[in-house]
């Protein structure tokens, strides 16, 4: 690897890649018929690509069996579509079981935050995501969000990230 990312063909390098709404009841479960109508709505607007799980907001109040469900839903309803599935958790073990299980449904990518809550290193920082990339075998989103993780994403950090492992973003 060097410095730089590295594109990959499967995801698109251009268009609109949105990021899905969970929907969920009053309860907090996912209303998978919501999901289906709103993949419909989305592909029938001509996106590009999809990213699942992220960027809504949703995604920590989903349990990790909510979380694996969306991702085998997406990839059931809109097989055709790439996308990428943002697995983001405090936890590298949840990180990777949620990266493997991506990987197994035929994701192109995982879009991933640095750990939260805790102030963390950029050394920590780069740990975190190499584990998770090598772990997982599949690109990376470095996703800097440093307004609710709490931890920016140093541009060194993330150029020895993608020394290391594969990224494209």
């Amino acid at each position: 690897m060097n410095r730089y990312c590295h594109p990959v063909s499967a995801l698109p390098d251009h268009g609109i890649i949105p990021a899905l709404w969970t929907p969920t009841d009053a309860a907090g479960r996912v209303i998978e018929s919501a999901l289906r109508a709103q993949l419909d709505r989305v592909a029938a607007a001509g996106v590009h690509g999809l990213m699942v799980l992220g960027s809504t907001g949703e995604f920590p109040l989903l349990d990790r069996p909510e979380r694996q469900r969306v991702l085998e839903l997406v990839k059931q309803h809109a097989p055709t579509l790439p996308a990428m599935a943002h697995v983001s958790d405090i936890r590298l073990p949840a990180v990777i079981e949620l990266g493997r299980h991506a990987k197994s449904l035929g994701y192109e990518a995982l879009s991933l935050l640095p750990p939260w809550y805790f102030a963390v290193a950029q050394d920590d920082i780069v740990e975190f995501y190499v584990r998770a990339g090598g772990a997982c075998g599949l690109p990376l989103i470095l996703y800097n969000y440093p307004e609710r993780t709490g931890n920016r994403l140093a541009l060194e950090t993330i150029a020895t990230v993608a020394d290391r492992v594969h990224v494209v973003g």
